[in-house]
């Protein structure tokens, strides 16, 4: 008797507080959440998520890198104009070679790196001087004048490894890593792609299993509220005791806390979805709510079928056999460098000299006026070290890569 007292003394004074007043907690004035479609929470992630605009940013400068590698064959256009002035005085009476020279040279080249490892040039002089030295103008001994000499010349100039450095493997090994990087960096965006789609996808049905939880924990206390009522009438005509209605009292408790938790646990799974959508949580944020409600259909799953689709289409495996390609290009170069450096060069220009500007120029038309060169250039380490260390290098890490794939 004294334990019965005690359980009902307690369930009065619960009572008397109001803790288990109806819809405590809830005002019914309160904000609601703003619900979203598996397809909207989908598009927010999309614009918004941070991940993803991150690799964005990789991606652009992937771009960028490729760019900067085509730079490598660009035609470069270079001049520039130089004007001097030039004094030389007499070493006795009738000095042939005293006197001053003003001259101006302009020079206009074309250059292109070759796909093949060399170069090809041309390049344009322009030269003119006037000048007071009776040897620089030609003058008869003992002669005093002034006369202005015009040199152009055009020159084409070609250069071309023939052992190390020789090909395209070697010439556009840097292009060919940038294309890969840009592919690489490509494919780890689609593989963020996939994961942030995942985890949004299994955020969203979360929050609505949650909701669904939520409503479950309220319709438990609603109906313990009702059994109370009906328990507390048949106390007063006598058919039930104090202690059956504490034990309904304990049970609206329970469902009371069952459904704080279950709130908190809801607000959880809102503040996740806001994470991946790269949103800030605003002041005042109530939480979201899921428009859809998840499907409890069925249905076949072939599993070899969806492996092979999964080997298929898996950017990581992608991006291995990527890395596998990058050592491949960096032990063709390591291959190339071992070899000895045997460079061709050749050049081919003419050359006007005229006191006329235009005769010097018609000059560079005449083929006697032809100079040409042609020769070889030999380089080679003895010992070699250097490059059969980076050759050792780039073989263990083509190694590595393979094993990693």
């Amino acid at each position: 008797m004294r334990s019965l007292s005690a359980v009902f003394a307690f369930a009065v004074l619960v009572v008397s507080l109001g803790l288990f007043s109806p819809g405590a907690g809830h005002a019914a004035d309160a904000p609601k959440p703003e619900a979203l479609s598996l397809p909207e929470a989908l598009a927010r992630a999309v614009a918004g998520n941070v991940d993803l605009r991150r690799q964005n940013v990789g991606l652009r400068a992937a771009e960028a890198g490729t760019l900067a590698a085509l730079g490598k064959f660009d035609v470069v256009l270079g001049a520039d104009a130089t004007f001097t002035r030039s004094v030389n005085p007499p070493l006795r009476a009738l000095d042939q070679s005293a006197g001053s020279t003003k001259s101006f040279v302009f020079d206009v080249s074309l250059a292109r790196a070759l796909e093949s490892g060399g170069s090809l040039s041309i390049d344009a002089q322009g030269r003119g001087f006037t000048s007071t030295s009776t040897f620089t103008c030609g003058l008869p001994a003992g002669t005093t004048g002034q006369c202005e000499v015009y040199t152009p010349n055009v020159t084409l100039q070609f250069t071309q490894p023939l052992l190390r450095g020789f090909g395209r493997e070697f010439a556009e090994a840097s292009l060919r890593k940038q294309r890969i990087n840009q592919d690489l960096a490509m494919l780890n965006r689609q593989a963020h792609a996939a994961n942030d789609v995942r985890d949004t996808v299994i955020a969203y049905w979360e929050l609505a299993y949650q909701m669904r939880d939520l409503e479950i924990r309220r319709s438990a206390e609603a109906l313990a509220r009702e059994q109370l009522v009906i328990s507390e009438a048949q106390i007063k005509v006598g058919r039930m005791g104090q202690l059956e209605a504490a034990s309904v009292r304990r049970a609206i408790a329970q469902a009371q806390q069952d459904e704080a938790a279950s709130e908190q646990q809801l607000m959880g799974r809102a503040l996740d979805l806001q994470r991946l959508f790269g949103a800030a949580v605003p002041r005042g944020f109530v939480g979201l709510g899921a428009a859809e409600v998840p499907s409890s259909a069925a249905h076949d799953v072939n599993v070899d079928a969806e492996t092979a689709h999964a080997l298929e289409a898996s950017p990581a495996l992608k991006a291995l056999r990527k890395g596998l390609a990058l050592t491949e290009i960096d032990v063709q170069v390591a291959l190339s460098s071992l070899r000895p450096q045997l460079d061709f060069g050749a050049s081919v220009g003419r050359q006007g000299r005229n006191l006329d500007v235009g005769t010097s120029l018609e000059q560079l038309g005449h083929s006697e006026d032809t100079n040409w060169s042609a020769g070889l250039t030999f380089s080679l380490p003895v010992q070699n070290r250097a490059a059969r260390g980076a050759a050792g290098v780039a073989r263990a890490a083509g190694e590595s890569a393979a094993l990693d794939a």
